[in-house]
């Protein structure tokens, strides 16, 4: 049991919380995927004007979404403190 409960400690050692992932991963795309896909974009756009414009719509539906909840959680707050 103590055997199976060190390889279990090690194991949770080696994964990164998905919040760092996260934070990498927008990074890479934001500072290097959409300015390379957009220069290729205008420099072959027979080939990656497409590709580029799903992405960064794709991103922006995200990015609507996001708002949408956020505004919704604060307006509900705004009732909620006003029926108190």
């Amino acid at each position: 049991m103590y055997r199976k409960g060190q390889e279990v400690k090690a194991l949770k050692k080696q994964i990164i919380p998905s919040s760092i992932l996260k934070k990498d991963v927008v990074e890479v795309i934001n500072e290097k995927l959409l300015p390379y896909l957009g220069i290729l974009a205008d420099n072959q756009p027979e080939i990656y004007a497409d590709t580029y414009a799903k992405i960064t719509h794709y991103i922006d539906l995200i990015n609507q979404k996001i708002r949408t909840r956020r505004s919704k959680a604060t307006a509900e707050e705004e009732v909620t403190s006003e029926a108190e």
